[in-house]
Parts: structure tokens; C-alpha cells; sequence
């Protein structure tokens, strides 16, 4: 009976817990949309060249990644509740110093200490929603924080215009994160599986487990690889599309940051629908026609024919891409089972945030040496890459 009773309680607490989830992967998506529209407004308050943004997102990706990293240890030590709560109070303490930071380097410092909080929250709440949930309601969690993803540009474009500071983005996106560590700490009972000692249990499995365990396990580099190659190409082409369209295409600033808006828009839209039929469709079929499609988007976003042509490339890259880091969160640790999946899903979530760094990282240092119009042709070839390396990986696995 008590079996029972835990297992009605912890039932009864999905629905809110679920609901506070959709909100931070909301919150989480608000910093990473509207990177591309501040980036041009960051680079002229500090004087900066046009390959510091690699800089900026690789100072912001290494708090992530070592938070992700570690993310299933501090978990199965601290509990669920306080884990989330520590995250998010980090990630929005970092954000309001992003904000009010007066030197570069300081705001390299504030984007680190945001990059731990952003990593380990990332990584809690995808755990918490793999373990819990299917694939219909992974991609709408996603699908949330491609909603902050398409709201932070067009808001922040429309700040801009009006005359503001790039800097009120960051700190509202801060503080609407700093009001969600109370969240999590009121909420605490509703982040068990059962009851205290089926909760321990369940912590006392999980740190049984050692990192060089689940990283002995083939299947986990394959899904990190591909992972990885997933989140560079998403991330080129939300950071870099807005200075491509202005100052290689010279598409008006305001048109500019609606389409930055819809490519994120679109992989919204694309996690809605693919929330409908993921669970109907073979997950290897479904991610393998989403690359292909994702090819053929970076080739009429590369195209100069018109620049709808373009725009409808991008928004078409958005929709491709879409299913993509929720199915493939998903799907290893399933294969793996309950006790590897906090460091699983911590190692992809890590190699996510690497792929979001190096990914548009490249493509600066790329324009740096040659022109803007090099954004084309390389986000083609990681397409390109990353339906390659699936391929191998599925046939390896």
C-alpha cells in the first residue's frame, strides 16, 4: 500500500512539476535567441571584433559544459528540488551581472558563472523530463524554449528600435530566473518519484554509477558526436543569421530580426508538430529525414537568387532541426536504463553546449578570414557532416 500511495503521489505532482519545467525551458531559450540580435550592439559598446562572439560563447559554453558534465553526480547528492533551484539562482545572478557589467571582461567572468547555472539547470530538467515523459511531450518541452527563442530577438529588436540598451534583455531574462530558485525550493515535494526512502534509493543508485562507467559505453560517444554536430549547425545558424541578412545581404534591420525570430519560430513549430507524430514514426527514419531536410535548407539559404529565398531556407533549417535534441535526449537513455541516464544525458547536454560554441565559432573565425558570405557554404558542410556521422553512428550501433 505504501508502494501505492507513493506512486499515486508522485503522479499527482507531474502536472505542476511539468508545468514549471515549460517554463524554464521558456527562460532558458530567452538568452540564447536574442544573443544574435545584441551581438551587433555588444560588439559596438565594447569595440570588439566580429570573431569575439566565438570568445563569448566559448567563456559562456565552459561554465555549461563542466556543469552539464557533472550534472548527474550533484544531482543523486543534492536532490532533484535543490539541484534545480541552485542552478537557477546561479544562471540568473549571472545574467543580471551580464547586464550591469561594465568591461568586457567582466562580462566574459558574469557569462561564465551564467554559463554554470544555464548548464546544470539544462541538464536537471532534461533528466527530469526523459524519465518522465515521452517523446510527444519532449518535443513540446522543447518546443517551449524555442517560444523564448522566437519571443527574446523580436522583443529585443523592438527595445532597440525604441532606443534601450541591449543590456534589459539580459537583465530581465535574470530576474524572471532568480524568481524561479523560489519556485523549485516551494515546490520540493513535487520533484520525488516515491517516497523519501524509494527517493534516496533511487540517489544512492544513480551515484553507484561512475562517470567512467557510462563513458566505457560506446553507444554513449556515438550519441555525443552526433549530439554535438546537431546543436553547431542549429546554433551557426541562430546566432549568425541576423549580421548575415544586414551586412552581407543588407536586408533592413527590422526585417532582419523578424526573420532571426522565425528561424526560432519555426523550430517551435516543428517541435509542435513532430510532438503529434514522433510517436507514430520510427525515431531513426524521423531524425534521418530531418538532416536531409536540414541539407536542403542550408542550400537555398546559401542561394543569393532572392532574399526570401533565403529567409524561407532558414526558416526551413528551423523546422529540420527541430525534433532533433529532444529525440536524441530521449532515445540513449532509454537504451541505456535509469541508472546511466543522469550522466548520459549530462554528457549529451555538455556536448551540446560544446557543439553550440564551436559551431558558430568556426563560421567567426571563417568571416574574419574571408567574408560574411562564408556563413553559406559552411552551414551546409556541417548539414552535410551531421547526417554523415548519423548514418555511421546507426550503423555502428
Amino acid at each position: 500500500m505504501t508502494g501505492d500511495r507513493a506512486r499515486a503521489r508522485a503522479g499527482r505532482n507531474l502536472p505542476l512539476a511539468a508545468g514549471i519545467v515549460f517554463a524554464n525551458f521558456i527562460l532558458l531559450g530567452i538568452p540564447i535567441g536574442m544573443l544574435g540580435v545584441a551581438w551587433p550592439s555588444i560588439r559596438r559598446t565594447f569595440a570588439l571584433p566580429q570573431d569575439a562572439l566565438g570568445v563569448l560563447l566559448l567563456v559562456h559554453t565552459i561554465g555549461s559544459v563542466a556543469a552539464s558534465f557533472v550534472s548527474g553526480r550533484f544531482q543523486a547528492i543534492l536532490g532533484r528540488a535543490t539541484y534545480l533551484a541552485v542552478s537557477s539562482a546561479v544562471m540568473g545572478l549571472g545574467f543580471v551581472w551580464v547586464a550591469v557589467t561594465p568591461t568586457w571582461q567582466a562580462m566574459l567572468v558574469a557569462l561564465f558563472v551564467a554559463g554554470i547555472g544555464f548548464g546544470g539547470l539544462n541538464a536537471g530538467l532534461n533528466t527530469y523530463a526523459a524519465t518522465h515523459h515521452g517523446s510527444r511531450l519532449m518535443n513540446w518541452l522543447h518546443a517551449s524554449f524555442a517560444g523564448g527563442a522566437t519571443l527574446s530577438p523580436i522583443a529585443l529588436t523592438a527595445l532597440l528600435v525604441a532606443g534601450h540598451s541591449w543590456r534589459w534583455g539580459y537583465a530581465i531574462a535574470g530576474g524572471l530566473q532568480i524568481v524561479f530558485t523560489g519556485v523549485f525550493l516551494l515546490t520540493r515535494s513535487h520533484w520525488r518519484d516515491g517516497t523519501h526512502e524509494q527517493d534516496r534509493a533511487a540517489r544512492a543508485a544513480s551515484k553507484a554509477v561512475r562517470w567512467r562507467d557510462t563513458l566505457g559505453l560506446p553507444l554513449v560517444w556515438l550519441g555525443i558526436a552526433v549530439f554535438l554536430m546537431s546543436t553547431s549547425v542549429q546554433a551557426a545558424a541562430g546566432q549568425w543569421n541576423y549580421t548575415f541578412f544586414t551586412e552581407a545581404r543588407g536586408v533592413e534591420v527590422v526585417t532582419a530580426g523578424a526573420w532571426s525570430g522565425y528561424y526560432w519560430a519555426a523550430i517551435m513549430l516543428g517541435r509542435i508538430l513532430f510532438g503529434f507524430v514522433g510517436e507514430r514514426i520510427a525515431l531513426g527514419a524521423l531524425l534521418r529525414w530531418t538532416m536531409v531536410v536540414l541539407v536542403a535548407g542550408a542550400v537555398l539559404m546559401w542561394s543569393n537568387l532572392l532574399n526570401e529565398v533565403s529567409f524561407f531556407g532558414l526558416a526551413l533549417m528551423g523546422f529540420a532541426v527541430a525534433p532533433q535534441y529532444p529525440l536524441l535526449v530521449l532515445v540513449l537513455p532509454r537504451q541505456l536504463g535509469a541508472s546511466h541516464a543522469p550522466n548520459a544525458i549530462g554528457f549529451q547536454i555538455a556536448a551540446g553546449g560544446l557543439g553550440a560554441a564551436i559551431g558558430p565559432w568556426l563560421a567567426g573565425m571563417l568571416v574574419e578570414r574571408a567574408h560574411l558570405e562564408v556563413i553559406g557554404p559552411f552551414l551546409l558542410l556541417n548539414a552535410v557532416l551531421l547526417l554523415a556521422l548519423y548514418e555511421v553512428s546507426r550503423r555502428l550501433s
